[in-house]
């Protein structure tokens, strides 16, 4: 799911279809905060709804809800370099993929 950004209050002029991470419950987002917030132009409303993964473009930074609220999620520092014969040797190819998935873990998900 991609979000505008993380706001505490609504845009003064929302697109249909706009949507954000709600960072506190104030104004028009009263008791919404950790929801995502999508405008419905007509007739013109909010729409609030949970989620667990955003893409936020202001950002370019994906986030992650859970038990810390929405944080941005953790990356190697450097992706690992696929080696080998990709077009004959898929099982090697998705074999380095999941080792380096596993490197990536979530702030939030740490208690």
């Amino acid at each position: 799911m991609e979000v505008q950004g993380i706001q505490n209050d609504p845009p003064d002029s929302p697109s249909d279809g706009d949507r954000y991470i709600v960072a506190s419950d104030t104004g028009d987002w009263a008791s919404q905060d950790g929801q995502l917030a999508r405008y419905v132009a007509d007739p013109g409303y909010w729409k609030f709804f949970p989620a667990k993964v955003a893409l936020n473009q202001a950002e370019g930074l994906l986030y992650i809800n859970g038990s810390r609220g929405w944080q941005v999620a953790n990356r190697p520092a450097t992706l690992p370099q696929i080696t080998g014969d990709t077009s004959t040797d898929l099982a090697g190819v998705v074999g380095q993929v999941l080792a380096a998935l596993n490197n990536i873990y979530w702030d939030n998900q740490v208690t």
